[in-house]
């Protein structure tokens, strides 16, 4: 036991140094190392070693040669040194994992490799070959079992068999199995090399006839040696049975004569065979087996061995004399037996066993052969066979090696051939000077590279002319230097091209050679309406099977074959000086052409039909007296008509793709297009020029499949508008600033009868209602007044912060929204620093609060807040209010203007409190824009410029 696990502790350890030096991965080295200790200890019972073995060496031969053969030497050897296992299996064990470990690794792409690589065939292949050698140990076996009669015996070499075919058969379908991959991907070498592929196909089948032989030749050889041994001792017994009988009629002869002529007949007859023993005399002469005879009265002696001769004595007795008569025989290989019970005597030292002997009995004898002897003569002629076997294996495998490469050799070299060939030399000359079946395969590849190179130098041809076809800039002239290519690729007399229009006429037609032409703007002759009316491709090898207007046709061109292709957009023409012997590739070759002339017949219609598009448009434009252009998306100029040329003093035709913002030299023109960068819904502003003219302009968002493609910028001349809006602003300013003065005084008037008391509640409401109505007129014409003064530019513009104003304006309108039962809610996370009018800034802000006031029902929440945008803050003021209809959401800006709900719930209002909003966010470079939806409350913005670190600091 001690021994044992010292074996195991010093396998171990040499496993593990092993794989430390393979530099193998820890997880592989714990599971090698593992299954080394389960096979080493499986070895230890012999009944089990063949079973258990093969399958931890499995577990672990996935992982490589390596790995099998360290668990199989681990194993085989410790079973050996403690004697329970044969060092001959010892080594097959670890043959079979090493080969094992490398069948199920085979690192080849092709069929035979991946099935050998399946673990149930590399496991019984490899126990075949090496686990221990079980089908050459069942033939040696064969010559034994026979003569033994147990040749059905033969099984328990192949018993393992099955079991590791189930074994390796559930492992491949167990969850655990992972086949290696395949990491090089290349084929095996028997794939690669035809010549490698016949010899080692000669090779297995000659192995197995070979085996089969072995086998065959076994048996026979065995049945032959056999009967030969039976022969032989069928003859022995009648040699020794016919001994006897001369045996005794001598002694009988002998025994006959009176007592003192018996010597002389001895002395005369058998001098030295015969003997007579009296009572007194002294044996020790005699030989052991004599010696017994005589002492037990047996009749015969066993067979002895004396002076250089296997001999027996026949002893008679008379009276008290006995005679002996030795006989000689050839073999000791005889034991006698008597008619008296239990008389069987055998030479000295031949066991009374005989399972291991030919055995076969006579009268008086039992003849014998050691089965050993016969079984080393067929072992002996058996092992001669296979060494002839093996020599003549040997010379078939030089001359097929020989033979192969004779006949291998044209075709490496064709195959070296055909891969230059595929890797684009098409010079490379294939034909062989064979009339065998390699010849005539040559011969057709090089058919084959002679028309491949021949369709190469068409395709290469082809390209030019498309090349040079494509890089054309006129899709016409692009047309008729492909349409002329293909002329003189095909060798044509004449090539032309139709080109028709949706109405049928002939929009355009290229002829080159001798070929008829069709008029354009006319209908198509009658060679290109007999093509088109028949709709599929006409091809004529020979002037008399065409019909008759063709007929005419080419003869009066002269040519003798044509070829008619009709197309999407046109008609196709070949004609040709000679009959038509065109292949059905070289007809697809024609085709391919015909289809890229086609697509440009289309582009050129499409072309002509944009160019009459593009100059219809041309024509509006120029005629347009409102200045319209177009920019891009990165605000490069697109186009423009002339009266936006003369709008923006700019020259359009050396403008073109140009940032427009790099030609416009007013400022207010610049900061119109800076608003629009990163814009995306339709914009309107009022742009003042230096020449006292104001327009009007509207932005709209170019969209092409839904994707923003630039702006189309409409600009109206609005001065006579502006003038008469201004005439009608100061007269009502001067009626409005002449009201606001007699308002002031009726309001404080009233607020002061409020105060004065002794009024009784009749009075209190009047005067309530007077104070109502004057501060509402007040506000009318205050902001009407702040609206002149923005129109007017009478601006103050300093440095200011947006949140102080916003807590100003909600501080103001916080009584009301308290009166109403409203929530106000203000967000400010900082100052929002912006240059601009304080005062106007902030009655916008008050005007946003105040109209969401009024239309927020109780109780609700009107919310403000600022974010950050950019470049510009943006003041967002929230309520939870009636909402406003889509249909007048673009209105509420406008003067005056009020909403048809507003009206019906008696909301009093002016309409000039979001003007004054727009106003003041147009003045400060900003934008206003509400989003709302009726029942779900609105929400306005506010858009102001931030203000620069300079203008701050220019502001201190």
């Amino acid at each position: 036991m001690g021994l044992y696990l010292l074996l195991l502790a010093s396998y171990c350890l040499a496993i593990i140094g092993l794989l430390y030096l393979k530099r193998s991965a820890i997880k592989v080295g714990v599971k090698t190392l593992a299954f080394a200790l389960l096979c080493a200890a499986a070895n230890q019972s012999p009944q089990l070693a063949p079973f258990l073995a093969p399958l931890f060496i499995l577990l672990t031969a996935i992982d490589g040669a390596w790995s099998g053969a360290l668990v199989a030497l681990a194993g085989g050897v410790t079973g050996a040194a403690t004697g329970k296992l044969p060092w001959l299996s010892a080594a097959g064990e670890v043959l079979f994992g090493s080969l094992l470990g490398f069948l199920l690794t085979l690192d080849y792409s092709d069929p035979l490799p991946r099935r050998l690589r399946e673990p149930e065939v590399a496991s019984v292949l490899a126990s075949l070959v090496a686990w221990p050698t079980p089908l050459s140990f069942a033939l040696a076996s064969v010559p034994e079992l026979t003569l033994k009669g147990n040749l059905l015996s033969l099984g328990k070499f192949f018993l393992p068999l099955p079991a590791i075919f189930l074994g390796a058969l559930l492992f491949r379908l167990s969850p655990f199995y992972k086949p290696p991959p395949i990491r090089s991907g290349n084929p095996s070498p028997m794939a690669r090399s035809t010549a490698m592929a016949f010899v080692s196909w000669f090779l297995a089948l000659y192995l197995l006839i070979f085996l089969a032989s072995i086998a065959v030749l076994t048996f026979v050889r065995t049945k032959s040696e056999l009967e030969a041994a039976y022969d032989g001792l069928k003859q022995t017994l009648s040699s020794v049975s016919l001994s006897i009988q001369r045996a005794e009629k001598l002694a009988d002869y002998i025994l006959s004569l009176p007592a003192g002529e018996r010597e002389k007949a001895i002395t005369s007859l058998c001098p030295s065979s015969c003997s007579i023993v009296r009572p007194g005399d002294s044996l020790e002469t005699l030989p052991p087996e004599e010696r017994e005879a005589l002492a037990r009265s047996w009749p015969l002696s066993r067979p002895y061995y004396s002076q250089g001769n296997w001999l027996f004595a026949l002893i008679r007795t008379q009276g008290p004399e006995k005679l002996l008569v030795r006989v000689a025989i050839e073999k000791p290989n005889l034991c006698f037996w008597g008619k008296e019970p239990n008389l069987f005597l055998c030479p000295v030292g031949v066991p009374e066993d005989f399972g291991d002997k030919i055995v076969l009995k006579g009268e008086n004898a039992l003849a014998f052969l050691p089965v050993g002897e016969v079984v080393g003569r067929i072992n002996r002629f058996i092992a001669l066979f296979a060494l002839v076997q093996l020599f003549i294996l040997l010379s078939l495998v030089a001359v097929a090696s020989v033979l192969t490469s004779r006949l291998t050799r044209p075709l490496e070299e064709l195959s070296r051939r055909a891969v230059r060939l595929a890797g684009g030399n098409l010079d490379e000359n294939l034909s062989l000077v064979r009339d065998d079946e390699i010849g005539k395969l040559a011969r057709a590849l090089e058919k084959m590279r002679q028309y491949l190179r021949q369709r190469m130098d068409e395709s290469y041809a082809l390209l030019r002319i498309s090349q040079k076809a494509l890089s054309e800039p006129e899709l016409e002239k692009g047309i008729e230097i492909l349409l002329s290519g293909l002329r003189d690729l095909t060798k044509a007399a004449g090539a032309a091209f139709v080109i028709l229009d949706k109405n049928g006429l002939v929009s355009d037609c290229i002829a080159l050679g001798r070929i008829w032409q069709d008029a354009k703007g006319k209908p198509p002759s009658a060679c290109s309406r007999l093509l088109a009316i028949q709709g599929e491709p006409v091809v004529i090898p020979f002037i008399r099977e065409a019909p008759i207007i063709l007929r005419e046709a080419l003869q009066e061109i002269g040519a003798r074959s044509a070829i008619g292709i009709p197309l999407q957009n046109g008609l196709l023409w070949f004609t040709f000086p000679h009959p038509l012997q065109f292949s059905s590739s070289e007809l697809s070759l024609i085709n391919a052409i015909a289809g890229q002339l086609d697509v440009m017949a289309e582009n050129l219609k499409l072309l002509k039909g944009l160019e009459k598009q593009k100059a219809y448009l041309e024509t509006i434009l120029r005629s347009t007296l409102d200045p319209i252009l177009v920019v891009d998306e990165l605000g490069r100029l697109v186009t423009l008509n002339p009266a936006a040329e003369e709008a923006l003093g700019i020259k359009g035709a050396s403008s073109l793709g140009l940032p427009l913002i790099e030609k416009l030299r007013e400022q207010p023109w610049r900061e119109f297009m800076e608003q629009l960068k990163g814009a995306r819904v339709p914009f309107q502003a009022e742009i003042p020029s230096s020449q006292g003219v104001t327009f009007h302009v509207k932005a709209y968002p170019l969209l092409v499949d839904g994707n923003f493609r630039g702006w189309v910028i409409a600009m109206r001349d609005i001065t006579p508008l502006k003038e008469a809006e201004r005439s009608r602003t100061e007269a009502l300013e001067i009626a409005f600033h002449d009201l606001y003065t007699p308002l002031t005084l009726i309001r404080d008037y009233a607020k002061t009868l409020g105060e004065l008391g002794g009024l009784n509640e009749k009075q209190k409401e009047v005067v309530e209602k007077l104070v109502r109505n004057a501060e509402h007129s007040s506000r009318l014409v205050r902001n009407f007044l702040d609206i002149s003064r923005m129109e007017a530019g009478r601006m103050k513009l300093t440095p200011c912060w947006l949140g102080p104003l916003v807590e100003e304006a909600v501080a103001e309108v916080a009584e009301r929204a308290e009166e109403k039962g409203l929530s106000l809610e203000v967000h400010l996370e900082e100052a929002y620093p912006f240059v601009g009018d304080r005062e106007f800034v902030k009655r916008a802000i008050v005007n946003l609060l105040d109209n969401a006031i009024k239309y927020t029902p109780a109780p609700g929440k009107v919310t403000v807040s600022v974010d950050d945008a950019g470049r510009f803050w943006v003041l967002r003021v929230q309520d939870t209010g009636i909402g406003i209809p889509y249909s007048e959401q673009p209105r509420i800006f406008e003067k005056f203007y009020r909403g048809k709900e507003a009206e019906s719930l008696g909301i009093r209002g002016s309409g000039l409190g979001l003007a004054l909003v727009k106003a003041v966010a147009e003045k400060h470079r900003g934008k206003v824009w509400v989003e709302s939806a009726p029942g779900k409350g609105s929400t306005f913005f506010l858009a102001i410029p931030k203000a620069q670190r300079t203008e701050l600091l220019e502001g201190r």
